[in-house]
């Protein structure tokens, strides 16, 4: 495909982002980039012979594409320093596939390779609870056990928690934007990407690098955190929770859903108690997740893992209230009570009478100490 073709086929997938399927039945059906632009002008906006018709708003767009607007799509997608992949390449994600309207186009920050075996989305609420990022953050760093990539949306909150607990445990996480690569959105989280990507992982769009965020683009973005996930694992969400979109479709094209269950007065754990009531299975842990999979252990990762004793499980050898763990440690009672919550959950750590909580296993040592 000369430079010019492929300008044509970047600016025609940007003039019809919003509707990919039927921008991929018009390419089929034309047989090339050019082909769709000539229709979009010259038919009036009727469609191929037995193929949908596309939005008047994207047929207008289609209308405006010359060979000056083919080369800048192509002199944009060059400067932004992403990859450019299609869906006709074999470095495309297999698992997009899936869906019935898999991006005509990628854009990729550093790379796809870690998508090629087990990978699990971790979502939720932007509004997350202390509880909730803790949870995100163990669980992500928890999959590196068990060879599995971290995919989440980069969003703040959850998504956020499990690309830095993937980050900082070792473990490779792919990060699906509702922006352009050069438009990050959030921000803030520029420097968190550019850590995805150091560390093997890999920050990817389907849209132009200089696009802007939209609300109606994040259930794009949903769809394919959903499709490149053999699993999703819902963290915190509320009735109203984009998460809730992400396992709808995780669940819609036959990948497994788990949700985490949430204290019942709270907002953001709504939605995934009305999951679990709905028959979702509870879950956790990483090898709660890795049991319903059926996935084994990475024996490198996971004999490294175990060699790394928890901090907090040392001190609780001894049965501690968590006013002296604060003390200990440096740490606020809000964080220390988030995590020790998903210690309980986890079967790590169990709490006493009056608050006092102790390690699994160091009954004894609390009584005598009581």
């Amino acid at each position: 495909m000369s430079d010019l073709e492929l300008g044509y086929l970047l600016a025609v997938a940007a003039a019809g982002m919003w509707s990919p399927r039927a921008l991929a039945a018009w390419l089929t059906a034309l047989g090339s980039p050019r082909a769709v632009v000539e229709r979009a002008r010259e038919a009036r906006g009727e469609p191929p012979p037995g193929v949908e018709k596309l939005a008047p708003a994207a047929l207008a767009r289609l209308a405006l594409i010359d060979d000056r607007a083919a080369g800048a799509a192509l002199a944009t997608a060059q400067r932004s320093g992403a990859k450019i992949v299609l869906h006709s390449d074999a470095y495309y994600p297999p698992a997009l596939r899936d869906l019935c309207d898999p991006p005509l186009v990628l854009y990729v920050r550093g790379e796809l390779a870690c998508l090629r075996e087990r990978a699990v989305a971790i979502v939720g609420s932007r509004a997350a609870t202390s509880y909730g990022r803790s949870v995100a953050t163990s669980m992500a760093a928890e999959f590196g056990a068990f060879g599995a990539t971290v995919v989440s949306g980069l969003a703040r909150g959850i998504d956020a928690a499990a690309h830095k607990g993937a980050v900082d445990s070792g473990v490779p996480t792919v990060a699906v934007l509702g922006s352009g690569i050069r438009a990050l959105y959030p921000r803030y989280h520029a420097l968190l990407a550019d850590e995805i990507v150091e560390r093997g992982g890999a920050v990817i769009s389907e849209f132009p690098p200089d696009e802007c965020a939209r609300a109606f683009q994040f259930p794009m973005r949903n769809r394919v955190v959903a499709a490149l996930a053999h699993a999703t694992i819902v963290v915190e969400a509320s009735t109203r929770s984009g998460a809730l979109i992400t396992a709808r479709l995780a669940d819609e094209i036959g990948r497994a859903v788990f949700a985490i269950p949430g204290d019942v007065g709270r907002a953001t754990s709504k939605g995934t108690n009305a999951l679990i009531a709905d028959g979702v299975p509870l879950i956790t842990s990483a090898a709660d997740v890795a049991m319903h999979m059926r996935w084994d252990h990475a024996l490198g990762r996971a004999t490294r893992l175990s060699l790394e004793p928890d901090p907090l499980l040392e001190l609780l050898r001894q049965a501690r209230a968590i006013d002296e763990l604060a003390a200990l440690t440096g740490e606020s009672v809000a964080d220390l009570s988030a995590k020790l919550v998903v210690l309980e959950l986890q079967g790590f750590v169990e709490r006493g009478a009056g608050g006092v909580y102790a390690a699994v296993g160091s009954r004894a040592t609390a009584n005598s100490g009581a």
